[in-house]
Parts: C-alpha cells; sequence; structure tokens
C-alpha cells in the first residue's frame, strides 16, 4: 500500500506551508516498515503518515519541525531495540519542501495515474527527493517506483457497494461509483469517500482508460444495465472485471 494518496492530501490542505518530509531510506535488521515509507509534517507538529507501529512519529515530528526551520535536510538513525523491543536501526532522511513544488509534481503524476521513479539521496553531498525516470539505486540513494494507485470503479447503486467501499478506503484505493441515469446520481450518497459518476456505458473506458491497477465489478442488479456496461469493459485490459450475480445469470449475459 503506498503513502502517497494520504499525504498528498495532507499536503493540498497545507498548500502554500513549508513542510518537512520524512523518509525511510535505509535499515538495519528488522523494522515495522519497509524504505520508502514516508511522513509529512508541519510546523504546527501535526504530521500524517508512519515509519513505525507507531513509537516513533511524534519525535520524528518534532525533529521535523527543526528541519523546517533551518530548511537544511537531516539524517537520523534510531536504534529501536534499547527502548522498542524491534530488532533493527532505521535511517531517515528528513528534509523540507517548501513551496509544494515537489509534492505538486507528484500529485499532478499521480492524478494522472502515470508510473514514474522518485529518487532519494542519503549521506551524499546532495541530499534530497526529486523525480528521476532513469535512476537507479545504488549506495547512497533510495529510488522508489510510483504506480498507480489501485482504482475501483463499481457499476450501479445499490446497498451491497456500502462495505466494499469501505474495506477499500481503508487500504487507501480510489473509489469510483458508476449510475447510468441523473436520477440515481442525485440520490446516491457516498458512504465511504468515493466518486459518484453518471456515465453512458460507451464512455465508461473514455472516462476510466483501462490499465491493470483498475478493478471494474458490474453489480447492478439490472439485467439490462449490467449487459450493456459488461459489453463495454469486457474486451478492454482492465486488471480484474468482476460480475455479481448468480452462474446463471452469468452465462445468460456472457450468452
Amino acid at each position: 500500500m503506498s503513502d502517497w494518496p494520504s499525504i498528498l492530501g495532507f499536503a493540498r490542505q497545507r498548500r502554500g506551508e513549508t513542510l518537512a518530509m520524512v523518509t525511510l531510506v535505509d535499515r538495519q535488521g528488522a523494522s515495522y516498515r519497509m524504505p520508502g515509507a514516508r511522513l509529512l509534517a508541519a510546523a504546527d507538529g501535526s504530521f500524517l503518515g508512519s515509519l513505525s507501529g507507531g513509537c516513533l512519529e511524534e519525535s520524528i515530528a518534532a525533529i521535523a519541525r527543526q528541519v523546517i526551520a533551518s530548511g537544511r535536510p537531516r539524517i537520523e538513525w534510531i536504534d529501536t531495540r534499547p527502548h522498542f523491543g524491534c530488532p533493527g536501526k532505521l535511517k531517515m532522511l528528513i528534509e523540507s519542501v517548501p513551496g509544494h513544488g515537489l509534492l505538486d509534481e507528484i500529485d499532478a503524476r499521480v492524478s494522472r495515474r502515470e508510473s514514474f521513479r522518485i529518487a532519494t539521496a542519503h549521506g551524499t553531498a546532495s541530499d534530497g527527493t526529486r523525480i528521476d525516470d532513469q535512476a537507479m539505486t545504488c549506495d547512497g540513494r533510495f529510488v522508489e517506483n510510483v504506480r498507480p494507485t489501485p482504482r475501483l470503479v463499481a457499476i450501479g447503486g445499490t446497498s451491497d457497494l456500502e462495505p466494499l467501499f469501505q474495506i477499500a478506503r481503508i487500504i487507501s484505493w480510489d473509489c469510483h461509483r458508476v449510475v447510468r441515469d441523473f436520477r440515481q446520481a442525485e440520490g446516491a450518497t457516498a458512504v465511504a469517500g468515493e466518486s459518484i459518476h453518471c456515465i453512458p456505458p460507451a464512455d465508461l473506458t473514455k472516462k476510466f482508460p483501462p490499465d491493470m491497477a483498475t478493478a471494474v465489478l458490474v453489480m447492478s442488479h439490472h439485467l439490462a444495465t449490467d449487459l450493456a456496461y459488461l459489453k463495454s469493459a469486457l474486451p478492454e485490459n482492465y486488471g480484474y472485471l468482476g460480475l455479481l450475480g448468480s452462474r446463471r445469470r452469468r452465462e445468460t449475459l456472457l450468452g
């Protein structure tokens, strides 16, 4: 699960502020989070993201405030063994992000569902994070491959969607509900932060271009509606296509 959807949301709420980004770039032994975990902190002490099981974040956010004030990046090694019992030692780069230039660019590329690379140099003369599609991991540099956020597109406006979206949002999926007519769209209530769209079947792939990180669920409970969207989605290269109903109903629709 990527940290980017949540921390980019935090950055959008703090537009115009200088923030500090903390990146777990290396570890010795075991750790709760893998290298690539990130945390974004503000000058008022608020933060979003996790670098451990919750035992380090507040102290790291306090150090991040010092980095915001100085503008100079800082390397922190934290040995979790003496106090927390975790058999690891963590290396983190803390850097200020003034004006959100880097975060805005990452946000734009994530929104366009692009695949790209983010290189974080640590322990060198040019510590810091930047987008570099040609970067390779080496000593003193961590490279993250960012891929499109998993996306769930559910066709229908029934109560079956509510628990499904709630689970998907917990794991940071991008959730969308598609209905066929405006009356359904007006009456639908977003239950878990999903977006609601009124899209005719022929325009499904225009609004949601197929990619392997997109799952489409056809589940309107209406035979003709399911058939129309299924015909639009089935030939396309979506990562997953699901159809709600019995085997007999599936065979009827496929026939």
